[in-house]
């Protein structure tokens, strides 16, 4: 399975949408899904624009290798409540 960069711009509301949420080019939006890769300064706030749907983990999972990685601290709490 690949990283779902093009499923987590879509949740966050598309490519236009998350371009000027982020204030950047929705080109640069469009490069992420066609070379399926974050920059690791974006992985955070993609997934913040998911509402954390999409984890940091899931995004990026060399910079993010465990689950709860990048997760805010009340998200991970609640995991660790329910694992």
């Amino acid at each position: 399975m690949g990283i779902p960069i093009k499923e987590a711009v879509q949740v966050a509301g598309g490519a236009a949408k998350v371009a000027e949420m982020l204030d950047i080019s929705r080109i640069s939006v469009y490069e992420w899904i066609s070379e399926s890769r974050l920059p690791p300064d974006r992985v955070i706030n993609l997934s913040r624009l998911t509402g954390w749907l999409y984890t940091p983990h899931m995004l990026a999972p060399t910079l993010y290798p465990n689950p709860s990685d990048g997760l805010p601290p009340d998200l991970t709490t609640q995991q660790g409540a329910t694992s």
